[in-house]
């Protein structure tokens, strides 16, 4: 997943990875060192697991037996990766705890927020190349799933405004084989010509059954108060790729 800073990649990713979570009932683990404190980064997984936000200032703040049913969730499906060596994580440290996850809690799911925080060192192709077949060949082992956010190069305007183009897969900062050897690709593209709306332009998919049309936008509302999403019908060229219904923790179970 990439976008240019500030319009809402990581946000639109943890709405979308924990309501796949609580359809589901999947696990899903987290490495987000750009997110500051594993506590700080539970507080915003909150708020969307439970559809409301923590800051008491506000009148549909969660109460607290909708915080404790939440925190529950979150400790028997979300974990964190939290590094506490010397200088950076290598992607093989990162590999090793990802496979531990998968033989321990059985964790589907798993997100590196961002690829520069994994240790590759930036202008080694070889090396850039050899962690992206890595994680790929991780997720085939294990059937698994690996969330990849990396940063743009600096964007382009748009010719005379001030707003700018959406990012491609070759606009991804540090190497084409991202272009060339991950399965899908998305791009979150805050449109701020049209209101601010959330774009999420699909710009890979591997298997031709995938949900999405390569090249279009499938296009969200974000509600401020939970971080969460909601679909828009404005200019929505793409159609629906996730569940429309959003989940909370104080659903029923669905049937099998």
């Amino acid at each position: 997943i990439t976008g240019i800073p500030g319009h809402g990649k990581s946000n639109w990713l943890e709405w979308y990875i924990l309501n796949m979570c609580l359809h589901n009932n999947h696990k899903v683990a987290f490495f987000t060192p750009e997110h500051g404190s594993t506590s700080d980064h539970l507080v915003t997984l909150l708020e969307k697991v439970v559809g409301k936000t923590a800051d008491p200032k506000y009148q549909s703040h969660m109460r607290e037996t909708e915080a404790l049913q939440g925190i529950d969730w979150l400790k028997n499906h979300v974990r964190h990766l939290e590094y506490k060596g010397e200088g950076r994580p290598t992607a093989e440290w990162i590999l090793k705890k990802f496979s531990e996850h998968v033989k321990v809690y059985g964790t589907e799911h798993f997100v590196i927020d961002a690829f520069n925080k994994m240790g590759v060192e930036v202008g080694n192709l070889s090396s850039i190349a050899g962690v992206l077949s890595d994680l790929a060949l991780f997720c085939q082992q294990h059937q698994v799933s690996v969330w990849l956010v990396a940063h743009p190069t600096k964007m382009r305007k748009k010719d005379k405004s001030d707003y700018y183009e959406v990012p491609g897969l070759y606009d991804v900062k540090y190497s084409g084989d991202f272009a060339d050897q991950i399965h899908n690709a998305l791009t979150v593209y805050r449109d701020f010509e049209n209101g601010g709306l959330t774009r999420v332009y699909v710009l890979k998919k591997k298997m031709r059954h995938q949900a999405g049309l390569v090249g279009m936008a499938t296009t969200f509302e974000w509600e401020g108060g939970s971080g969460r999403f909601k679909h828009s019908h404005q200019n929505n060229t793409g159609g629906s790729f996730i569940q429309e219904k959003q989940k909370s923790v104080f659903d029923e179970p669905e049937e099998p």
